[in-house]
């Protein structure tokens, strides 16, 4: 027979010790009734398990048999996941905005009260308001959640159906200009406070979030080259700075003729942030394509600048992602090879070949020159013709 020990504090749970020495704790619910249970092969570790519970449940984390709240769980979920798996800010604030959607209709319950009506229902509701899109991102958010709650053995089972792997849709072909409407383009823009930006993301296929994220810093003037270091994400309305994509920084090469336009330009900024300073509107960054106050700009702004431009030119209606796939087809145009236009576009290596056999700079600027001549010849011969 299980002999009891009593040695604990009453409400801290207690341990039984069999007579083959395996023990048994057990700890109360809150707010009384049964107790949760587990077998272990020593009393020590019977007694460290109610220990590690006694100490959550005094942070006001009630774990006891899946006891904590659906809230409470989701925040410690988020929190551990964002450090585990290095989630970027964007990635954080998407995840605490779609799961903010579930606490009004599960966050005051229990884990282990949670059924898979509750959450069908829950689902539904969501729909009526919500894009289809955005209700599958919380169910499968939701289930990450549950799922590991039950594999800290919280809960039995997760109340969360498992997402169903969808059928990748047929891609389109994606959409692209021609190098004589890129440089319309760049004919439309050339008088624009931002003019030199479209010939960065022309030429070297930079994204509209690292061109709004460009530090004067990451231009050298020497050696005509600057580095992608940060790029600017907009998070519903807010530009926050963060690493570029895939978190690797590259440093791609300056077509030299575009050298006195940078500092051209920089010059406009420097004369733009003195007159703000002035009216004390001016928050520096030091970037190379501010917003009128200094602060990042916003790369929908980009977007925007895009449409305004093709309209004028009476342009095919391209995104600014659309532009980076036009200066792959303009480097694919003067044959340079696939794997520099990805190192060029900041692609992730295909094989660990590639990735361990990444060009320099100057093995790159050969074929930037090449599409800077092309991109330039166009414009010269749109000018003549009009």
């Amino acid at each position: 027979m299980a002999k009891r020990h009593t040695r604990r504090t009453p409400g801290t749970g207690y341990t039984t010790k069999a007579p083959n020495g395996t023990s048994t704790a057990y700890f109360p619910k809150r707010g009384g009734g049964y107790h949760v249970r587990r077998g272990f092969d020593t009393s020590a570790a019977a007694e460290a398990w109610l220990d590690s519970l006694l100490t959550q449940r005094d942070a006001k984390l009630d774990v006891g048999s899946g006891q904590q709240r659906v809230g409470t769980w989701m925040d410690r979920w988020a929190e551990r996941a964002a450090k585990d798996r290095e989630w970027k800010a964007k990635m954080v604030a998407d995840v605490a905005y779609k799961l903010g959607y579930v606490k009004p209709y599960l966050g005051s319950m229990a884990l282990a009260d949670v059924l898979p009506d509750h959450v069908d229902a829950m689902l539904d509701e969501l729909g009526k308001d919500l894009a289809q899109t955005t209700v599958r991102q919380i169910r499968n958010y939701l289930y990450q959640v549950f799922e590991e709650a039950r594999g800290r053995r919280y809960i039995t089972f997760n109340p969360v159906l498992k997402p169903q792997r969808r059928k990748r849709a047929k891609q389109r072909e994606p959409q692209r200009l021609s190098a004589a409407q890129a440089a319309s383009l760049l004919a439309a823009a050339d008088d624009s406070f931002y003019g030199v930006a479209w010939w960065l993301i022309l030429s070297l296929g930079m994204r509209a979030g690292e061109v709004c994220g460009l530090r004067r810093g990451d231009i050298d003037f020497e050696r005509a080259t600057l580095t992608i270091a940060q790029e600017a994400t907009d998070v519903r309305g807010t530009v926050l700075l963060d690493t570029p994509k895939g978190d690797k920084e590259r440093t791609v090469p300056i077509p030299r003729a575009l050298l006195p336009l940078l500092q051209q330009h920089l010059q406009h900024v420097t004369r733009r942030a003195a007159q703000g300073m002035q009216r004390g509107t001016w928050h520096e960054h030091g970037l190379v394509f501010p917003g009128r106050s200094g602060k990042p700009m916003n790369p929908t702004s980009l977007r925007h600048m895009l449409k305004r431009l093709t309209d004028a030119r009476h342009l095919p209606p391209v995104t600014t992602h659309m532009l980076r796939h036009t200066a792959s087809s303009l480097y694919t145009a003067v044959n340079c090879p696939e794997n520099l236009i990805a190192a060029l576009l900041g692609h992730a290596p295909s094989t660990i070949t590639r990735h361990y056999a990444q060009p320099d700079v100057e093995t790159l600027r050969g074929w930037v020159e090449q599409v800077y001549r092309l991109l330039d010849g166009e414009v010269e011969r749109g000018q003549r013709s009009a």
